[in-house]
C-alpha cells in the first residue's frame, strides 16, 4: 500500500537535492494560496521553453503541477504533460519522458527530444495498490541514457526522503506540500548544471555532433551509423572460456570492434599509432567528437601503464556514454 496515504502533519516545506543542503523554509501555503502566487513564467530566463514530463497517479497531484509548478518553470506546454492515472500512462511515462511518444502516448518523428526535467511520484499506485517506484523509473531512464533532472516527489518522512536523496539516479528530492516558486528555483538551477555537465567535457568538446549530416534525411543519418555504432558481439565457440579473449564484434566496421582492437594491441604492447589515426577518423565521421579528440590524446600521454589502463577504461566508458545518447536522441538503435 502507498506510504502516504494517511494523512499527517504538514511540515515546514524543504527542497532535499543531491547538491544543496537542506534549508528549513517557512510553512506551506495552502494549493489554492500557492497556484495564486506562482509567477507565470519565472524561468528559463534564455534557451527556451523547457520540456517538463511529471507522472503521479493523483489527479489532484497531477493539476497541481501543470497549473502551479509548469508555469513557474517555464515550461513547453506544447509538449510538457503530467500523467499517470492508466496503467497505459504509467507504463509509457519513460518513452514519454525520452521523447518519443507525447503526452498522449501517440508516436513522434525522431530524432526525439528529451524532457529537460521529470517529475517523479515516488510510490505510484493503480487499483489502490504501488504499482511502480518513482526511484526505479529514474534508474531506468538513466539506463537508456536520459540526461536531464530527475527529482522525486514524495509524500514519505524525512527519513526515507533522505534515502532517496542518496540514490544515484536521483537528482533532488521535494516533499509533496512544495511552494511552486521555491522548487522551481531550486530546478532550474538544476538543470543549468546539469546541462552544462552532460553536455560538455573537461576539455570543453560536445559529447556528439552529428552537424555535418545537416540536410539529410533522417532515415539516411541512421542507416549511415547503424554498423559503425553496432554493439552486438558473436558468441563464443562452445566450450571456450570468454574471459580468455576480447570479445568479436559482429560488425568489422563497428567503433567497438576497433576499441576492443586498440585495447588488444595496447596490452601487447604494439604500435597503435596507425589505429588510432583510423579509429579517429571513424568517430568524427560517426559523430563521436570528444570520443575522438580523446582517442587521439591517449598515446601522447607519457605516463605509467596503470595511468593509460585507466585511460583505456575511460575511453570505453566515453564510447559507451556516446552510444546511450545517441540511442536516446533516436540516432542509434
Amino acid at each position: 500500500m502507498r506510504t502516504y496515504q494517511q494523512p499527517e502533519p504538514a511540515p515546514p516545506e524543504e527542497c532535499h537535492t543531491t547538491s544543496f543542503k537542506k534549508t528549513p523554509r517557512p510553512p506551506a501555503e495552502s494549493v489554492a494560496e500557492s497556484i495564486a502566487v506562482v509567477a507565470p513564467a519565472m524561468g528559463p530566463a534564455a534557451g527556451g521553453a523547457l520540456f517538463i514530463a511529471a507522472i503521479d497517479d493523483a489527479s489532484f497531484a497531477r493539476q497541481h503541477h501543470q497549473v502551479a509548478l509548469f508555469p513557474a518553470l517555464g515550461a513547453d506546454m506544447t509538449r510538457s504533460g503530467a500523467i499517470g492515472e492508466t496503467e497505459s500512462e504509467q507504463l509509457g511515462f519513460v518513452n514519454f519522458a525520452l521523447g518519443r511518444v507525447d503526452a498522449g502516448l501517440r508516436p513522434l518523428t525522431p530524432p526525439h527530444r528529451q524532457a529537460d526535467v521529470v517529475l517523479l511520484d515516488e510510490n505510484i499506485a493503480l487499483n489502490n495498490e504501488t504499482h511502480m517506484l518513482g526511484s526505479q523509473l529514474a534508474g531506468q531512464l538513466r539506463g537508456l541514457g536520459y540526461g536531464g533532472v530527475t527529482c522525486i516527489i514524495s509524500g514519505v518522512d524525512d527519513e526515507h526522503l533522505a534515502a532517496l536523496i542518496a540514490m544515484p539516479d536521483v537528482d533532488m528530492v521535494s516533499p509533496k506540500n512544495f511552494n511552486p516558486t521555491a522548487l522551481a528555483a531550486k530546478l532550474l538551477s538544476a538543470h543549468k548544471l546539469k546541462t552544462a555537465a552532460s553536455r560538455f567535457t573537461p576539455g570543453g568538446g560536445v559529447l556528439f555532433d552529428l552537424s555535418h549530416f545537416d540536410g539529410l534525411p533522417h532515415e539516411n543519418t541512421c542507416s549511415l551509423l547503424k554498423a559503425v555504432w553496432d554493439d552486438t558481439t558473436v558468441s563464443s565457440a562452445s566450450g571456450a572460456d570468454p574471459a580468455a579473449a576480447p570479445p568479436k564484434y559482429t560488425s568489422d566496421v563497428s567503433m567497438f570492434a576497433r576499441m576492443a582492437e586498440l585495447q588488444q594491441r595496447f596490452e601487447h604492447g604494439e604500435s597503435l599509432a596507425h589505429l588510432v589515426h583510423s579509429l579517429k577518423g571513424v568517430a568524427l565521421t560517426a559523430g563521436a567528437s570528444t570520443f575522438a579528440r580523446e582517442v587521439q590524446a591517449f598515446p601522447l600521454k607519457e605516463a605509467a601503464a596503470a595511468t593509460n589502463a585507466e585511460g583505456i577504461a575511460t575511453l570505453w566508458s566515453l564510447l559507451e556514454a556516446t552510444r546511450r545518447e545517441m540511442q536516446a536522441r533516436g540516432y542509434v538503435t
